[in-house]
């Protein structure tokens, strides 16, 4: 019972600190709230995890007799506050980061002057709300991901988190769709519309790879991946039209209404998806780093993911090639 005593104190700690984090997000906007909540939040996992492993299958390795069954009982209700708590945690996360994405980083997209004559800063730079909103993501996967890898006993029970990372990477992607599909964008500023979206693939692509690294076989997380897929592949087609020779297009379309005419897969097998997007993102990820020395970067370039935070070899890359690949799977 001296064990139990214990636990129950470190639950009550535990539980103190989440609602003071709890407290300070939802009172001051400060950016570490969220890193904050990560934190608590696998730390509950790991909690949960070695109390249900270790302590209590050692305590109760036998079934509950009458003397014992209110300590069962107590306990079973101690791992079902945990969950639940750990999952409050997780939701706040998701709320806060949302909040962040519609109070500021859309509609700071939305601001944007894209019916302007003039290029955006020389199209030398990402609209501040692209640019905001995959650091945050990447940020927050990337710490999700680097807490939950244990170095010791088991690993933490991370499908919740997955779940959490999933949501955000597809939610993040799926809004950024319709709100640039539904923009209006200038000739002057048609190379900074390529360059943001490249950025945004660039950085979901990113944060999908880390969250493999979580390695949870499950048909909801296929499904995440899928649906992310479909996504990023739909901008490479757009972009690889947009941007590709009139004749080229011209071609493209005449063969997509022949199809048409026959019946066809109205989907690519996942596999082929999967192989056609890392086939595609080949190049890009290549652009992708993490800044070593942030004193050598000028302040807007200092959450930038790409390498030395230089955009301009999003303008020059060429994705011609999209328009045949998909004819080829």
């Amino acid at each position: 019972m001296s064990i139990a005593r214990l636990f129950v104190q470190v639950i009550q700690e535990e539980l103190s600190v989440f609602l003071r984090e709890i407290a300070k997000s939802t009172m001051g906007d400060t950016t570490t709230a969220l890193e904050s909540l990560v934190e608590t939040a696998v730390g509950l996992g790991l909690m949960l995890d070695t109390w249900q492993t270790h302590t209590q299958a050692k305590i109760f390795d036998r079934a509950p007799t009458p003397t014992t069954q209110w300590t069962h009982d107590t306990f079973a209700k101690v791992c079902a506050t945990i969950l639940a708590t750990k999952h409050t945690v997780l939701a706040c996360i998701y709320a806060q980061w949302r909040r962040e994405c519609t109070q500021s980083y859309f509609p700071n997209v939305a601001q944007h002057g894209w019916s302007s004559v003039k290029p955006y800063f020389g199209d030398s730079r990402i609209s501040a709300g692209v640019q905001c909103l995959v650091f945050r993501v990447d940020s927050l996967v990337s710490r999700v991901v680097s807490a939950c890898a244990m170095p010791f006993g088991n690993a933490v029970t991370t499908r919740p988190m997955q779940c959490m990372c999933w949501s955000m990477v597809l939610h993040g992607l799926e809004c950024f769709s319709a709100l640039y599909k539904a923009i209006q964008v200038s000739r002057a500023r048609l190379w900074q519309f390529k360059m943001d979206v490249l950025y945004m693939l660039c950085g979901m692509y990113r944060s999908t790879q880390r969250i493999r690294e979580l390695d949870t076989a499950d048909d909801d997380m296929s499904m995440w991946a899928a649906r992310c897929e479909d996504g990023m592949i739909e901008w490479l087609q757009i972009l690889a039209l947009v941007f590709a020779p009139a004749g080229l297009v011209i071609e493209e379309m005449t063969s997509r209404k022949k199809a048409e005419l026959t019946p066809t897969e109205s989907h690519l097998e996942r596999t082929a998806k999967e192989v056609l997007l890392d086939d595609q993102m080949h190049v890009l990820v290549g652009l992708l780093c993490i800044h070593n020395d942030q004193n050598r970067l000028k302040p807007w370039q200092s959450h930038n993911i790409l390498l030395g935070g230089d955009v301009k070899p999003l303008k020059q890359i060429d994705l011609q090639v999209q328009l045949r690949r998909i004819e080829e799977y």
